[in-house]
């Protein structure tokens, strides 16, 4: 069991999404899913790889983090405390009260016209509890000392508890999104 409340939060915001994004996904098929609101607006889909594409450019990072904290031994610092430079920034443009709009770096950029819709759905789900069992191994950890870099740029790093408070907030603003897609192809 987690005992670090800043890890359990975070794992309370990654099953929120779960949920939403079950709600989200019921009602959808393959056309429906991949239906654009316009031309340039990501369809749910598109967010969905949008998403596991990011998080795939994290996990390998966030693994070593972890790990190196673990063979550290460091534990038992309250996490969160401190803001790396990229960390803070990012945080900061991903801010809810802020509703900064954001143009994805092309690397985590859908290629393709049309996403498998099964395999978009999969991958996601798989990307959630990667999330919820990284937090469960980073407990105990200082996750200020616990630093990475963005899959973007080897430096500035990041702490770990940033990159966890990231994503809490990366997800549902795309799932947000997705129900927008949702809402605007109604009926198309």
């Amino acid at each position: 069991m987690t005992q670090c409340t800043f890890l359990k939060d975070r794992i309370a915001d990654f099953e929120a999404a779960r949920a939403q994004y079950e709600e989200l996904a019921s009602g959808l098929d393959e056309s429906s899913a991949n239906r654009q609101p316009r031309p340039g607006k990501w369809s749910v889909a598109e967010n969905l790889a949008h998403l596991s594409l990011v998080a795939a450019g994290y996990f390998p990072n966030l693994e070593k983090a972890i790990t190196a904290g673990r063979s550290r031994g460091r534990t038992g610092a309250a996490p969160f405390t401190k803001k790396s430079l990229v960390g803070g920034l990012l945080l900061n443009m991903l801010d809810p009260a802020k509703n900064t709009k954001l143009k994805a770096p092309g690397a985590f950029k859908a290629s393709v016209p049309s996403i498998d819709w099964g395999q978009a759905k999969d991958r996601f789900e798989s990307d959630l509890d990667h999330f919820i069992a990284l937090a469960r191994d980073a407990d105990g950890l200082d996750l200020d000392r616990c630093r990475l870099p963005t899959p973007l740029a080897p430096w500035p790093k990041m702490t770990a508890a940033e990159a966890f408070r990231l994503h809490a907030l990366h997800i549902p603003r795309h799932l947000d999104q997705a129900e927008r897609a949702v809402k605007a192809t109604a009926g198309a």
